[in-house]
């Protein structure tokens, strides 16, 4: 855990440096989670207290900007978990998987997590795919995938109109693979739009009752025990203090106070 610290530390301090900024917060803050974590298998409550004050620090040293910085928030999900926080614990993750989805560690430190996370909402079969798509999001520019089917659906048309005048060798088969690309960029773009629209959130609070509709006077609970801290989900729709969010099979209404986005 030392050497991890220290390899996040180099990371951040790097980064803050780079923009100008004061490490003393920073130092600190990474100094606590690192006895945090020598603490935490003898002094476990001690750990923890030491690690919330950790990741005080840490999230008030981060800019609106690292949001974006995968160290930042790996450090920030580490110090949550030591804390005993686990859906911020998670959301850190999340965020530092959304800024960079290739980092092993990242992946690892998200999967041990959610391992920790009692889930009480069926599991959604299409989870995998969903992440696999979310992976490949930042290498799959929109502007990218809108040119290129647009184009290769415009060069596939004047293939075939060019045909109409002339023989052309493999003419048909040629046009038939340019159209697929183009209705495959198509769907990507499709698929990107729903996936914006309904933006990823996590469950920040321990126990949320989850409600058939928003209004926790007049509905009853979705489910039969509270949502635990670290659960995920997608935003479907929002009501004034209410957010329906699919997590896995179920949709279910939960105060917006509970949850937050990945993506704000």
């Amino acid at each position: 855990m030392k050497r991890l610290t220290l390899a996040v530390l180099l990371c951040l301090t790097a980064h803050a440096q780079a923009q100008g900024r004061d490490l003393d917060q920073l130092t600190q803050a990474i100094t606590m989670l690192d006895r945090a974590a020598e603490l935490s298998r003898d002094e476990p409550g001690r750990a923890k207290t030491i690690a919330a004050d950790a990741a005080t620090l840490l999230r008030g040293s981060l800019l609106l900007e690292d949001r974006d910085n995968p160290a930042a928030q790996r450090a920030l999900g580490n110090a949550y978990l030591l804390a005993g926080d686990l859906g911020r614990a998670v959301l850190a993750y999340r965020r530092a998987a959304e800024a960079d989805p290739s980092d092993p560690q990242i992946q690892a430190s998200l999967a041990h997590a959610r391992s920790l996370v009692a889930s009480a909402t069926p599991a959604d079969t299409g989870s995998k795919a969903r992440s696999a798509i979310r992976a490949a999001r930042p290498y799959l520019p929109r502007a990218g995938l809108f040119w290129s089917g647009a184009g290769t659906f415009l060069a596939a048309c004047s293939i075939l109109a060019a045909r109409l005048h002339r023989p052309i060798p493999y003419a048909r088969s040629v046009a038939a693979g340019m159209f697929a690309f183009a209705v495959l960029a198509g769907g990507a773009l499709a698929w990107d739009d729903r996936l914006a629209r309904s933006p990823d959130a996590v469950v920040v609070l321990q126990a949320v009752t989850a409600r058939t509709g928003p209004d926790a006077a007049v509905y009853p609970p979705a489910l039969e025990t509270p949502v635990p801290a670290g659960t995920e989900g997608s935003i479907r729709e929002t009501r004034p203090g209410w957010a329906l969010v699919k997590m896995g099979s179920v949709e279910a209404w939960l105060p917006t106070d509970h949850i937050e986005r990945v993506r704000p």
